[in-house]
C-alpha cells in the first residue's frame, strides 16, 4: 500500500509516468517476495499486453506520419457538409476501434472545426454524434476497454468473448456513425 501511495504521489506531484512507475514498483515487489512475483506474473494476460502495445505503436506511427490528420483534412474539405460530417464520424469510429477514444478526440476535434465553421452542420448535433460514434466501438479487443475485458475473462470464455467483442465493435464502426448522423444531423 505504501508503494501504491508513492506511485500516486509521484504521478500527481512529480508528473512521473504511471506505467513506468507501476512497472518499477512491481519489480521492487518481485524482489521483496520472489514467489509472489512469480505467481503474479502468471496472472498477467501477456497476449493482451503485447496486442495493445503493438496497436498503440501502430496508431502512434500513423499519427506521427500524419495519416489520420491527412484523412480527416481531406474529409473536412468535401463540398457537401453533411457527407463530410458522416465521413468524419466513420473516421472517428474506425480510429477509436484501434486506439484511445481520448486520443481520437484530440486529433479529430480540431480538424472538424473548418466543417463546423461553415454553419451548415449543427455544432451540438455533430459533437453528440462524434462522441457516440467514437465511444460505442471501445469494446473492440484492439482498444483499451476491450483489451481489459479480455484480460479479465476466464480462459474457457476467451474465444466466445473475443468473438462477441469483435462482432459488436466492428458492426458499430458502421452502425454508430450512420445512426448518429441520421439522428443528430439529418433529422
Amino acid at each position: 500500500m505504501a508503494l501504491f501511495a508513492a506511485m500516486v504521489v509521484g504521478a500527481v506531484f512529480f508528473h512521473l509516468d504511471v506505467g513506468y512507475t507501476a512497472f518499477c514498483i512491481a519489480l521492487v515487489l518481485a524482489v521483496i517476495d520472489p514467489a509472489a512475483g512469480k505467481e503474479g506474473t502468471k496472472e498477467i494476460g501477456w497476449g493482451v499486453v503485447l496486442l495493445i502495445a503493438g496497436i498503440v505503436t501502430f496508431i502512434n506511427m500513423l499519427e506521427t506520419a500524419g495519416i489520420v490528420t491527412l484523412v480527416a483534412n481531406n474529409v473536412a474539405h468535401i463540398g457537401t457538409p453533411l457527407l463530410a460530417a458522416l465521413l468524419m464520424l466513420v473516421v472517428a469510429a474506425l480510429t477509436s476501434a484501434f486506439a484511445s477514444t481520448n486520443v481520437m478526440f484530440v486529433v479529430l476535434v480540431p480538424l472538424a472545426a473548418p466543417l463546423l465553421l461553415t454553419g451548415r452542420v449543427e455544432l451540438l448535433g455533430f459533437v453528440i454524434a462524434l462522441c457516440l460514434s467514437a465511444s460505442t466501438v471501445d469494446s473492440s479487443p484492439f482498444s483499451t476497454a476491450g483489451a481489459l475485458m479480455l484480460a479479465n475473462t476466464e480462459q474457457y470464455l476467451y474465444d466466445r468473448t473475443i468473438k462477441w467483442l469483435m462482432t459488436w465493435a466492428f458492426s458499430m464502426i458502421v452502425i454508430a456513425p450512420v445512426s448518429t448522423w441520421l439522428a443528430f444531423l439529418v433529422l
